[in-house]
């Protein structure tokens, strides 16, 4: 009986070994070597990464080489400026993106095709989104998902789930300044804006309601968290340490989540210079469209003097039959110069006030008719 059991200590001390070598020849595939979970990442000539997982003989105690059971994409090291994820290895279907997928330097545009439909940690609980960080090329520009990918989009090439509730990934060198998450999102993933180097003002919108380390090594101007709902613990509770991320300014709703923590300074990651209470603007009075007239500019909207930051204007539209925003101004006239000389419209208009990222519509006003 000791013997059989000194046998099975000894298999399984030779399954839990690990091995991590690199390769020399040029012809040498694989980079790391993993014995215990038969695994091999393994770099092929184009610069596409890969996990290729064997299947377990079970009556050899080996993996078997010739029988994969797997393979996930798990970087790009190629010199291409704009890639796409494959979906085939050596005639075998590839459907997952690994933990951990980096890119090289080089690399603008990743797109992502329609046969992707895991990447690396979706199996997290509703409170924990992503413990990755993903797709870190220094001059990643965008992601772009496929039309037809039913896990996963994109816009303006900022990669989301396909139902819009959770933000995965900002690319680390997208240009713009400023970036609010759209309103359909509810959490963000770990490191989601890890690393990136031209976004100075961040918004987090009012539905937002799960937040991981989102911005590792990082730093802003100016963060907004508009969610007066935010509980503290929305926030993950981290121990230790996740880098530097600076932040300027915080503004949120006083005695929310977000002000709450970073009020009592929980871990790196909440370091700021001032923390500004938030509030939200008053809610302007109802506006009136004084009078309307046909000039050589185009509509003439006069409108009626209201206290507010600007007024916006709203045409109706046929064909839809809704209202649609026109533009805005700050005085009180407005010229329609998309209007034609031979037709009828409706105009409605409302006041608005903004205050730190934060907008009160008033209600709308009567419509006023001008026809042809």
């Amino acid at each position: 009986m000791l013997k059989k059991l000194m046998a099975y200590v000894s298999v399984f001390a030779i399954l839990t070994s690990v091995c991590v070598f690199s390769a020399n020849a040029e012809d040498y595939k694989v980079i790391d070597s993993n014995s215990a979970l038969g695994m091999e990442k393994i770099r092929e000539a184009d610069g596409w990464e890969y996990i290729i997982q064997y299947e377990y003989d079970k009556k050899n105690f080996e993996f078997g080489h010739d029988e994969i059971r797997e393979v996930r994409v798990s970087g790009y090291n190629g010199t291409k400026s704009d890639i796409t994820v494959p979906t085939e290895y050596n005639g075998f279907k590839i459907t997952e993106i690994d933990a951990f997928p980096d890119c090289s330097d080089s690399v603008k545009t990743i797109r992502i095709p329609k046969e992707i439909t895991k990447i690396d940690s979706d199996n997290m609980d509703k409170d924990y989104y992503g413990a990755v960080v993903k797709f870190n090329g220094a001059n990643l520009r965008e992601i772009i998902v496929a039309k037809g990918n039913k896990k996963y989009k994109s816009i303006s090439g900022v990669l989301y789930t396909k139902d819009g509730k959770q933000l995965i990934r900002y690319p680390r060198a997208k240009k713009e300044k400023s970036f609010t998450v759209p309103s359909s999102v509810e959490a963000i993933w770990n490191y989601a804006f890890a690393n990136v180097k031209y976004l100075e003002n961040l918004t987090i919108s009012e539905n937002v309601t799960s937040i991981g380390e989102m911005i590792y090594n990082t730093s802003l101007k100016k963060l907004y968290y508009k969610n007066t709902k935010l509980k503290k613990s929305h926030f993950e509770n981290r121990e230790d340490g996740v880098g530097t991320a600076k932040v300027g300014t915080v503004y949120a709703f006083k005695n929310s989540g977000a002000y709450n923590y970073y009020k009592t300074n929980i871990n790196r990651d909440s370091q700021y210079d001032n923390l500004k209470t938030l509030s939200k603007p008053t809610k302007p009075k109802k506006a009136e469209i004084k009078k309307i007239s046909r000039t050589s500019k185009g509509v003439k909207i006069t409108l009626k003097e209201v206290k507010c930051s600007y007024q916006k204007i709203y045409r109706y539209n046929s064909k839809t039959k809704k209202y649609e925003y026109i533009g805005a101004t700050t005085t009180k006239t407005f010229y329609d110069k998309t209007a034609k000389s031979n037709k009828t419209y409706k105009y409605k208009v409302r006041a608005c006030n903004k205050k730190n990222l934060l907008k009160a519509n008033g209600s709308y006003s009567k419509a006023v008719t001008i026809k042809k």
